[in-house]
């Protein structure tokens, strides 16, 4: 199994307990973080967009608004450093890269290669299942982005019935980051006529509406139970505890 994590989460962030259960499972997993997420540096052509504290070269007749400025450059300067925005061609870019590691030094059989995805991950895990034909898992993501965040665009629902390996979603209809009527489950299952001969919707998991953050937070025990079954399930692996 590959990973492909939601904005801004890297994957050091990630339950150790789920990653035991899987290697338990008899699945292998790898973890990745795009460009710019917790350790990757930003760019080097970054660099050159603001001055440091120590460009600030203030006289001793600095002034109130020198010193005031000094500070917030300071502040920016670690602000750039750990928020950065993700492009999405280099996110894709990214999650191509690791698929490609996988299949071509590690030769894993794409048939054998689940590509989970959670939040924009999502999206980006369609994307590149629907390229390359794996089995896939889509938590908690959408049909759209631009729905979402105006200015990007991943179109995911069109290319889902495409998806002709083991599949399937992920949803809370208490999510409040991504809207159930947002949700890839919301738009694949409104399809009617749409979806071609060989492809099809998929299999669904439904997560329970709790009193907290539903969109990331971790499973239930009885969601997890489901959830590997899923998974072993894509990847026609044998039960075990």
């Amino acid at each position: 199994m590959v990973r492909f994590n939601g904005n801004a989460e890297a994957f050091e962030m990630l339950d150790n307990s789920l990653i035991r259960l899987y290697l338990r499972a008899g699945c292998n997993v790898m973890l990745c973080n795009y460009r710019g997420v917790n350790p990757t540096r930003r760019s080097r052509k970054f660099d050159a967009s603001y001055s440091t504290s120590r460009d600030l070269k203030l006289k001793e007749d600095s002034s109130i608004l020198q010193k005031t400025v000094g500070k917030f450059v300071r502040k920016l300067e670690r602000l750039v450093n750990w928020c950065v925005v993700t492009e999405r061609d280099s996110m894709i870019l990214d999650a191509e890269a690791v698929l490609q590691y996988l299949i071509r030094v590690h030769q894993v059989r794409r048939s054998r290669l689940l590509v989970f995805g959670h939040s924009i991950g999502g999206a980006v895990a369609a994307i590149l299942s629907d390229k390359y034909q794996t089995p896939t898992c889509n938590s908690r993501s959408f049909a759209r982005l631009s729905k979402i965040v105006s200015g990007w665009e991943m179109e995911v629902a069109r290319r889902w019935p495409r998806i002709c390996r083991s599949k399937w979603t992920e949803y809370c209809v208490g999510d409040k980051i991504i809207p159930y009527t947002c949700s890839l489950h919301h738009a694949v299952h409104k399809m009617k006529g749409d979806v071609p001969a060989s492809g099809s919707k998929g299999s669904s998991l439904s997560l329970e509406v709790l009193d907290a953050d539903n969109h990331n937070r971790i499973y239930t025990k009885t969601e997890l139970a489901k959830h590997v079954s899923l998974m072993r399930r894509a990847l026609r692996l044998s039960a075990r505890a």
